[in-house]
């Protein structure tokens, strides 16, 4: 940069001369530029001392050699109490001590396209979007999509941002994929307690306490918001520091009764590039198994081998056990045929659309099962040597991290407890079992109107072949029993028209 004393090379004006003999600009030219750039206190500090020290040098050639020191004494004193001035506004103040925002730049928004314009856009895209050919809906079509939405809508909870839910008490009790995805890390922490373990892991826990005393104080005046927002901040390991706004809405029963609370978490801040492939490949495993669900039990459900391979999982279990849990419950057929013999069973299931499979089965409703959505790779929440048995049909080659479950499985058994369990393995092929499907499905006239359903159990069931179907041997399973306390008493490794290893173990 330029001295502000010195005039560019470029400059047409004309100089004058300084008292001194040096050239200048004019004063408007070089002051005005500084002075609209004093906005703060240091700012002006720095300028004082700039102009004493100008004066300062000016007055040095032009008193008398007798004269200097004395003034050269008084401009000091007048820079310490200049100093000395800052020093105590900014220990009053601090604020001024700092630069004042500037304005933002404001931006051109771009003009709105005219309607000629954007009737062409929408021409031009007619053939090129699915759909986009179609008139406008009439009232009554309107009306049968309306309907339909309603129910379905639903759904639309599961794939939509970071959501949870608190009964009446303020627990957590549930909470969508996004959410899980996010919060995987405290998930164990906040299952079923009090939101405020949820909001001891915040970054700004102060702020959310003060928060949720003021709304306690609120409920208890008897003025109980309708609804409540507040920001949330949340430090993630993953995806760095998430930032969100909360609606928190009553949910209220047909008589206007509270229920539970809803809490959407509207994404302000993530690291998306980490963030939208995670939670793309979440959503769409999970959608997948919502959609396999219907069709497993359509295609499935009265197939002879698949019977036959729950009764050989189960028939590990001795008539005396009474505490029994399914790991993977799906739509609920294991826990179905474990009901029919008289054990008290406890479902783990992670899906919602299987559970609400189940519900629609009207298992719920037999007071000898008890539904737990939550993963089977977390069990931290059961009790050790709480149940007799332990069922798991086609599940472990599923998880991320079997080992961790079979000795979450042994810690939660009692001692002679049984784990009885079916798994694909590294041999695994499915060809064999695809067939026998579809010939069963032909021979019995069950193939027509379910050729969808086939087709997409014959797809999922490819694409677990090639992706999570092979990726342990039958001597992995057997070394992390052994390891994690079991003793082998059944193996049978090709059974189910030779796609899954059946396996009895007994915890020493």
């Amino acid at each position: 940069m330029s001295d502000p004393h010195q005039p560019s090379s470029s400059s047409p004006k004309k100089r004058r001369e300084s008292p001194t003999g040096g050239p200048t600009e004019s004063k408007k030219s070089s002051w005005t530029p500084i002075l609209k750039e004093v906005n703060h206190t240091l700012a002006l500090f720095a300028l004082v001392t700039l102009a004493a020290e100008g004066m300062m040098g000016v007055s040095l050639r032009l008193i008398p050699d007798t004269a200097r020191q004395s003034v050269v004494f008084s401009m000091v004193a007048l820079l310490a109490l200049v100093i000395i001035g800052v020093v105590i506004i900014g220990l009053k103040q601090p604020d001024l001590l700092w630069s004042k925002p500037r304005p933002p730049m404001e931006v051109k928004k771009p003009d709105p396209l005219p309607p000629e314009k954007k009737q062409n856009l929408i021409e031009e895209n007619k053939d090129a979007v699915v759909g986009a050919d179609a008139p406008p809906l009439s009232r009554d079509n309107w009306a049968t999509d309306l309907q339909q939405l309603r129910r379905v809508m639903s759904q639309g909870l599961q794939y939509s941002g970071p959501s949870y839910y608190l009964n009446t008490q303020l627990c957590v009790i549930d909470w969508n994929p996004a959410f899980e995805l996010i919060f995987k890390p405290i998930l164990k922490r906040i299952r079923c307690r009090h939101v405020n373990y949820f909001i001891a892991e915040l970054a700004n826990f102060d702020q959310v306490f003060m928060h949720a005393r003021d709304f306690s104080d609120r409920q208890q005046r008897g003025e109980l918001p309708l609804v409540d927002l507040e920001p949330l901040v949340y430090n993630s390991e993953t995806y760095g520091v998430v930032e969100f706004e909360k609606v928190a809405c009553q949910l209220t029963d047909a008589n206007a009764d509270l229920k539970a609370w809803g809490v959407a978490l509207m994404l302000k801040q993530i690291d998306w590039e980490k963030f939208n492939p995670d939670l793309e490949k979440r959503l769409r495993e999970h959608k997948r198994w919502s959609l396999y669900a219907v069709s497993y039990d359509i295609i499935l459900g009265s197939f002879p081998p698949y019977v036959a391979l729950i009764d050989e999982v189960i028939n590990g279990i001795p008539p005396e056990a009474r505490q029994v849990m399914d790991l993977g419950a799906g739509t609920g057929n294991v826990s179905a045929a474990l009901l029919k013999r008289g054990y008290r069973v406890t479902a783990i299931e992670n899906n919602q659309s299987m559970v609400e499979k189940m519900s629609n089965k009207k298992l719920d409703r037999n007071p000898n099962l008890t539904i737990h959505k939550e993963s089977v790779e977390d069990l931290v929440d059961f009790r050790n040597e709480s149940f007799d048995a332990v069922t798991a049909v086609n599940v472990l080659y599923a998880l991320d991290d079997p080992l961790k479950c079979i000795r979450d499985v042994a810690r939660i058994l009692r001692p002679g407890g049984i784990f009885a369990f079916s798994t694909t393995h590294s041999l695994t092929a499915l060809d064999q079992l695809l067939l026998a499907i579809k010939t069963y499905l032909e021979g019995s006239g069950k193939m027509q109107g379910n050729e969808e359903h086939f087709q997409r159990v014959f797809e999922v069931n490819k694409d677990i072949e090639v992706t999570i179907a092979q990726c342990h041997s039958r001597q992995d399973y057997e070394s992390w029993l052994v390891d994690s306390g079991f003793e082998i008493i059944y193996n049978k490794p090709d059974s189910y028209e030779n796609a899954v290893m059946v396996i009895h173990a007994r915890k020493l």
